[in-house]
């Protein structure tokens, strides 16, 4: 699906690495970005996202967990970078009305490592 995507928005030669840090990093040219898409309170698992990532690379991790949005803040308080929280709520049936039912939401943080990061 991510490939698909790829194509779709413009950019078929993307290098897409599958894999769990830090082992899928190993070997690989310095990537420009790195998306960490849970287990950021993992022991390591950051430092090692933040070691491989060259100056001027962009880190984007979400967290669904308050152990992980935890995590975040900590992490945004360091590096600095954006925290966002997106919600989403689908509509579901109500007895005979329709209402929204919230699905758990999403926290993400956005950073570009600088110079002597």
């Amino acid at each position: 699906m991510i490939r698909e995507k790829a194509v779709t928005l413009g950019v078929p030669d993307l290098d897409i690495v599958e894999g769990h840090a830090p082992d899928a990093l190993t070997g690989l040219k310095r990537p420009d970005v790195i998306f960490i898409g849970g287990g950021i309170s993992g022991e390591g698992l950051f430092e090692a996202c933040w070691a491989a990532l060259g100056v001027g690379g962009l880190l984007v991790a979400n967290a669904v967990t308050v152990e992980g949005e935890a995590r975040l803040a900590e992490l945004r308080g360091i590096y600095g970078g954006d925290l966002v929280r997106i919600q989403v709520a689908r509509a579901a049936p109500v007895g005979r009305y329709c209402g929204w039912k919230s699905l758990m939401p999403v926290t993400m943080w956005t950073v570009v490592k600088g110079e002597g990061a």
